[in-house]
């Protein structure tokens, strides 16, 4: 084991030395800064795309190893990387870095955060820094594939009314200035990454774990069952990450209004499924243009047991002629509901948006 400043890496067996790693995003990113910590900066970094392409890059044997993000200690478990690797038998786990994240504002140089309109960067990293956000409600947040390529794509702008959530690394790599660091809304954010290496069929080298069947979380992401394949609980009572769907509509944006209307949405839907606020991962509110009033997350975070659950606001797309003084709900949680009986929770005006789902056996 070797302990770092910032961060801890465990590898059971031995590695390569100057391997190949792919890794998801781009220079700069997270992942890269990982894969530099593992190998002491010695590694050549292959960026992918996506998480599954960073996977089948070593089972293809285009590189050494992968390394991807599975669990942070804010939003707990990175779902898109583990279905990449619990959906390939021949990936196997090798060692595990845990890195703390500190997450930086990148703007233009001589930009201000004031003149800031636009915050693009990865979900995660999105759902890392609300409370920044909720300090400056003039940004808008805009998910983009990755930290760094965020970085990347606003520096080539130019635009001053545009910044990223990325590493610090990434300023320098891209020409950007640091307008704010340590934006992260708690500063032991942690991510936990895993060395992935292939194997051919019938080959398990001593200290190598299959990964479908590995992915465990550890006590400090806040869950302490064994996740396998996105699930958790016990055998007769098999508990998976659901997604519910809620609307309201307020008569004035005015904030006693908003703030009862999202109370009385979320008690709704928690109370429809049988959702305990432990259960809950995160949250994402939405809310037509045109209610300025109040943040949806602020209200909910007013409610007993809510305080602690990772909320993202953001603003709905203006469409012409769509229903006006809207708030909507995507609710990420833990259930032994099967997709088909979640009931979802359209209140009020809002029952208009999805007739679909209020007449069948999930609305």
């Amino acid at each position: 084991m070797k302990i770092t400043a910032k961060g801890q890496v465990t590898i059971p067996v031995a590695i390569r030395e100057h391997p190949t790693v792919a890794f998801q995003g781009a220079p700069g990113s997270f992942s890269d800064e990982a894969v530099s910590r593992i190998w002491d900066g010695q590694a050549v970094s292959i960026p992918m795309r996506d998480f599954y392409a960073a996977v089948q890059s070593v089972v293809r044997g285009d590189a050494d190893y992968a390394v991807l993000p599975i669990d942070n200690t804010i939003v707990g478990p990175i779902t898109e990387s583990r279905e990449a690797i619990s959906g390939t038998p021949h990936a196997f786990v090798v060692g595990e870095l845990t890195l703390m994240v500190r997450q930086c504002l990148l703007g233009q140089p001589g930009a201000t955060i004031e003149r800031v309109l636009r915050v693009f960067s990865h979900p995660v990293a999105l759902a890392q820094c609300n409370k920044f956000l909720a300090m400056h409600p003039a940004m808008v947040p805009i998910e983009a594939y990755d930290t760094a390529g965020a970085a990347a794509e606003v520096a080539s702008r130019g635009d001053a009314a545009e910044a990223a959530f990325a590493p610090h690394g990434a300023a320098a790599r891209h020409g950007l200035a640091v307008l704010a660091s340590d934006v992260q809304d708690d500063a032991a954010n942690a991510t936990r990454f895993v060395i992935l290496a292939s194997a051919n069929a019938g080959e398990h080298p001593a200290g190598w774990r299959p990964a479908p069947f590995f992915l465990p979380v550890p006590p400090e992401i806040g869950l302490t069952e064994e996740l396998m394949d996105g699930e958790h609980g016990s055998d007769d009572q098999v508990m998976r990450v659901r997604a519910v769907r809620g609307a309201t509509v307020v008569s004035a944006d005015e904030t006693q209004l908003v703030c009862n209307a999202v109370r009385e949405l979320l008690d709704e839907m928690t109370r429809r499924n049988g959702i305990a606020t432990d259960d809950i991962v995160s949250v994402l509110f939405t809310m037509t243009p045109d209610l300025k009033s109040e943040f949806p997350a602020r209200a909910a975070h007013a409610l007993d047991g809510w305080h602690e659950i990772p909320m993202l606001c953001t603003i709905e797309i203006d469409v012409p002629g769509a229903l006006a003084k809207c708030i909507r709900v995507l609710m990420h949680a833990y259930s032994p509901l099967p997709r088909s009986e979640i009931r979802h929770a359209y209140l009020g005006d809002a029952r208009q948006l999805r007739p679909d789902l209020l007449e069948s056996a999930g609305g």
